[in-house]
Parts: structure tokens; C-alpha cells; sequence
């Protein structure tokens, strides 16, 4: 759509998603390679240390890819910077108003299995979260954004994935309640709530991190860590 749409207002548009979701695709899926495939290591124990089981390859591969796709802080500064303060937060607020149109959706759904309340709540908690971020940053006239800039592409990750996790149960409830629904649409509604209930409060903890944390860490010298005499 960026290319193809006709309307030259709907190409830049898309042109915004694509440049504000670039970063946080790249250092927030090989950031969660890293951990997941530092899990292998430890289900396996000492096994997974050495070289038998291949775990620890897939340790080494995923290692890399925080560097090689540009190291997870410069994508994180790049979201920051270029992507949410050159534009004054637009793109992010196009991507806050499809957010809170999930969420509406599935306030809409009901059936008794499902907590389609719950999962509307939490859409629209992960919409409010990247929005206030938003405002947080544009509203700051120093290094604060720079200093947490890591934390914000964290968050922006799992409140967008909370968003994503959101759609796919739309999608999934939909075929069920027109009766073409298999285990694997139920298995995804099973998924979504695990990660609503489980990983996206994570992204709580880093809203006060960016909103707080900044000055502590400017504050900081070298002195600070006996580098200094």
C-alpha cells in the first residue's frame, strides 16, 4: 500500500507504519530470539551447554542478530528519534486509533468461553500505554528519550503484541462462531490469553521505567562506578 495505493495521502500513510514498525520488528523480535533460544539452553541443563544438542548454536546464531540488524540501541534511538519525534507522534497516533479499534471489536464479541471483555480491556490499556509514551517523549527537551530509549522499544514490542494477540483471537472467535472454527482457532484464543495474563504486564513495569528512570541514569558518571579517583 505504501507504493500501490492511489491516493497519495493513503501511500504516505502506510509509508509511516512501515518506517515507525521497522525498528521495533527488528530489535524486538531478535531481542525475544535471544531469550527464547537462551531458554533452550537452560531446559536442556548442562547438556545445553555443550555441543550435543545444538542448543548452544542456536544461542550463538540468535546472539548476532541484536548486532547485525543494527544493535537493538540504535534501532531503539532510531524509533525515538526519527520515528516518533520527527513527525510529532503521527504515525503513532494512526497506530494508537487501529489499536483502540481492536479493542472496540472485541467488546463487541460475546460468547461464554471466552473473556472478550478482559482481552478489549487489555488492547485498549496497550493502545493507552504507546500513546502516553508518546506523549511522554514529545514532551521532553533533553536526553531523557535517548536514556530510555531501549525501554520504550520494549514496550512499544509487547503493546503491540498484546494489539496483534488481539486480532488473532478476533479472527479465531469469528470462525468459530460461524461454526468452521477448528483446535487450532481455540489453541490460539488459549495463546492470547496466556500472553495477556503473562507478558504484557511487563510492559507496566516499563512505562514507569521510561517515565522514572530517565534522570537517574543521566545522573550518572563515571565516578559513580570508580573510574575516577
Amino acid at each position: 500500500f505504501a507504493r500501490r495505493a492511489e491516493d497519495a495521502d493513503e501511500r504516505a500513510r502506510h509509508q509511516r507504519r512501515v518506517d515507525l514498525l521497522i525498528p521495533v520488528a527488528k530489535a524486538w523480535s531478535t531481542e525475544l530470539s535471544v531469550h527464547s533460544s537462551s531458554l533452550g539452553v537452560q531446559v536442556h541443563g548442562g547438556m545445553g551447554y555443550i555441543e550435543e544438542t545444538g542448543a548452544a548454536q542456536h544461542l550463538r546464531d540468535a546472539r548476532i542478530t541484536t548486532i547485525y540488524e543494527g544493535t537493538t540501541g540504535i534501532q531503539s534511538l532510531d524509533l525515538v528519534g526519527r520515528k516518533i519525534a520527527r513527525d510529532q507522534g503521527k504515525a503513532v497516533g494512526e497506530l494508537v486509533a487501529d489499536m483502540r479499534a481492536t479493542a472496540v471489536a472485541l467488546g463487541a464479541m460475546s460468547s461464554p468461553d471466552v473473556q472478550w471483555q478482559a482481552l478489549s480491556a487489555t488492547v485498549l490499556a496497550a493502545a493507552i500505554l504507546v500513546d502516553e509514551t508518546k506523549v511522554w517523549i514529545l514532551a521532553q527537551n533533553g536526553n531523557e528519550p535517548s536514556a530510555v530509549a531501549v525501554n520504550v522499544l520494549e514496550l512499544f514490542g509487547i503493546a503491540l503484541g498484546a494489539w496483534a494477540m488481539g486480532d488473532a483471537a478476533l479472527k479465531a472467535g469469528q470462525r468459530i462462531a460461524a461454526g468452521n472454527g477448528r483446535e487450532f482457532h481455540r489453541s490460539k484464543l488459549r495463546l492470547v490469553q496466556f500472553y495477556m495474563d503473562n507478558v504484557f504486564p511487563q510492559a507496566l513495569a516499563l512505562e514507569k521505567q521510561i517515565t522514572h528512570g530517565a534522570s537517574s541514569t543521566l545522573s550518572l558518571s563515571a565516578r559513580d562506578f570508580g573510574a575516577v579517583a
